[in-house]
Order: structure tokens, then C-alpha cells, then sequence
């Protein structure tokens, strides 16, 4: 598997022993809305009522996100590649692609003329596989040309004998989850500048296509024996169980598959959350959710984008203490980390990440 080193973005990739594991816990819960762009869903709910046709019918008429399948398998002798969070910079992610000898070369403006139709893009990867491991929009200047470009590059690699896999991030999901989230309001005003709804593009429903797009994405990718998800916990679930969640729980839980972290400061007595503690053994942690995925036999590896940053690994009976007690041969005990690749990131990329 090849990640491309001179990513803007990051895709951290992590290979587990079939003993590895994670923990879910529900906090951070945001609220839901009733808004004026549900007001017809709704009525048409209560119409399927009076006639009898009850909830069932009413929440399958409810547009959104759909993705079939929800997780997506396949098996292949071919090389992968994966990249994760665009974020927003269509420009450089083709030139990371370019790099990786997946397209040709091709010269995009940038923020001075963002994309408004597809560009026009060729793959050059044969039939070799691509995984974009999610967060596509927000922060950069041109959310929709990302896009616009990988939904081009799907035709022309699949018409070439190659694949595009795109998955969702955690912005596309709270995006959809609820277009006026305060987080994704960067991609709201790109919308709204070329004179779309956000809430007609979180429910699929746009004149460009990209809320279809959107609502297509699957949650998570098994490529052979490597599971490719944004935040890659899988809270001691299969793969099956995986794809049963809503899209409401994997936007809101901070332990989802598409929002749980690495603590900056390592697995070792921390969860395998943002919002972590040291009162948690990472081992078990780790160990259940491999435990939950070695039911799917083809599950060994886990990669994952989100984090930008090197995790630091300390012993694991000083995690609490002293950052000079690290020690990285806790990788070998706790982490049962055996690779980590990391993209360089430009200053400009380095910000709290709690706003990831």
C-alpha cells in the first residue's frame, strides 16, 4: 500500500494485531432541530398517518444519506493508495495525485477561480485502487471542487479499469446530519454563493448533484485485509454492525468511526478518543476491537486520515506523568502499533484540533 509523503492533508495508517480494540462512550450529544427545510418531510409524515401508512413509511420517504452498501468490500492483487482529508483544495490534491502517478498532471486555479463544473481529468493508475478517507470540505477555499474533481476521477478511473473509493468524513456527516451546524459553514456559503440550499444538498436533492454525491458515501472500506475508515474506531463492532449505524450517531458520538481520535498522548492508559482520561486501559481498548473484527476474517489492519499530528507514546505506568518517561518501545506492549506513516502538513493545516 502507497501513501503519498507530500499530502497537505494526513492519512495516518496503522497496522494492528488481530488483538486491538476500542470504546464507545455517548457524550457530546448535539441537539436536533425541527427547521423550515423539514416542514414538507414532515407534513408528508403526517399524511402517510392518516391514511395508514404509519412510521415505516414515513421515515423511508425522509431524503438523506443512503449509502448501499455502507461499508464497501472488495478484494484485489492490485496496489492501494489512500489520502485522506482534502479539505476544501482541490488544486493540491491533484498535484498529490499527480505525484502518485494516479492522474495526469493538471493545473487548477485555486481559491481565484473556484471550480463550478467538473474538471477535466484523466487517471493514469490502471487498475489500481484509490481510497479517500474522508473530509472533503470545509477549511479550504473550494469544497465543491473537490468535489466535482473526484467525482470525475470515479467515471474516468472505472472506465479505465481502476477505482475511486471516497468514504465519509466526519464534516460530510455532520454537514448532512444538519446543513446548519455552526462547524460546517464554511461548505454552507460556497453552496450558497452558487445559489443552492445547503439543506437541498444534505438531502440529496441539488441542481449540481453533489448532495447525491454526499449521501452515497459509505461509512468505512475493506480492501483485502485493511479496513479504511476517517477515524477508525470500530468500538468493538464488525464489520456488519458498523454498517447499521445512523448517520445521526456517527456525527455526534466523539468515539464514532468518523470522530474518535488518538490522544495526543498515546494509547497507553488513554482511550482511543479525543476526550480521553487516564483511567482507561488501552489495551482493552484495543484488544475488543480486533476482537469484534476478527469475526470478519479478511479484517487486520486498520487506516485511518483526522489527525494530522504524531501520536506520542508513553509507559504504561507513567502515561499519567512526565512526557520525559516516554518510551517508544510501549509500542511493542500497549499500542501494538507495528507502522504509522504520516504526511508532512503545512503550517497553515496546524490548528486546534478540536475543530477537526
Amino acid at each position: 500500500m502507497t501513501v503519498p509523503r507530500n499530502y497537505a492533508g494526513l492519512l495516518r495508517c496503522r497496522r494492528w494485531r488481530a488483538r486491538s480494540g476500542g470504546h464507545m462512550r455517548a457524550s457530546h450529544m448535539r441537539a436536533s432541530y425541527m427547521r423550515a427545510s423539514h416542514v414538507t418531510w414532515v407534513a408528508s409524515c403526517l399524511l402517510a398517518w392518516l391514511v395508514g401508512g404509519g412510521a415505516a413509511e414515513c421515515a423511508a420517504n425522509k431524503p438523506g444519506w443512503s449509502p448501499s452498501p455502507a461499508i464497501v468490500q472488495l478484494d484485489t492483487s492490485e496496489e492501494i493508495f489512500a489520502v485522506g482529508d482534502p479539505h476544501g483544495d482541490p488544486s493540491r490534491l491533484a498535484t498529490v495525485l499527480a505525484a502518485a502517478g494516479l492522474i495526469e498532471a493538471m493545473s487548477l486555479a485555486g481559491c481565484s477561480q473556484p471550480l463550478k463544473t467538473p474538471p477535466a481529468v484523466s487517471w493514469t493508475g490502471a487498475r489500481k485502487i484509490l481510497v479517500i478517507t474522508g473530509d472533503l470540505i470545509d477549511k479550504g477555499c473550494d469544497s465543491v471542487g473537490v468535489i466535482m474533481l473526484l467525482r470525475a476521477l470515479q467515471r474516468d478511473a472505472a472506465a479505465k479499469g481502476g477505482r475511486v473509493i471516497v468514504t465519509l468524513g466526519n464534516h460530510e456527516a455532520e454537514f448532512l446530519d444538519d446543513p446548519d451546524d455552526p462547524k460546517t459553514e464554511k461548505f454552507g456559503g460556497e453552496l450558497q454563493g452558487l445559489k443552492l440550499k445547503p439543506e437541498d444538498v444534505a438531502h440529496c436533492r441539488d441542481s449540481l448533484g453533489l448532495g447525491e454525491f454526499l449521501c452515497a458515501l459509505p461509512i468505512a472500506v475493506r480492501v483485502n485485509e485493511w479496513l479504511f475508515s476517517h477515524g477508525g474506531n470500530s468500538g468493538g463492532r464488525s464489520i456488519a454492525q458498523i454498517g447499521k449505524l445512523g448517520l445521526h450517531d456517527l456525527a455526534a458520538d466523539p468515539n464514532s468511526i468518523l470522530q474518535a481520535r488518538l490522544n495526543k498522548k498515546g494509547p497507553n492508559k488513554y482511550p482511543w478518543v479525543y476526550a480521553g482520561n487516564c483511567k482507561t486501559d488501552p489495551k482493552q481498548l484495543l484488544e475488543s476491537n480486533a476482537a469484534a473484527l476478527s469475526s470478519d476474517p479478511k479484517v487486520r489492519h486498520f487506516v485511518l486520515g483526522h489527525q494530522y499530528e504524531e501520536v506520542q507514546f508513553y509507559s504504561p505506568d507513567t502515561a499519567c506523568k512526565s512526557k520525559d518517561d516516554r518510551k517508544p518501545d510501549v509500542t511493542r506492549d500497549a499500542g501494538r502499533l507495528l507502522s504509522a506513516l504520516r504526511a508532512a502538513v503545512p503550517d497553515r493545516y496546524r490548528h486546534e484540533q478540536r475543530h477537526r
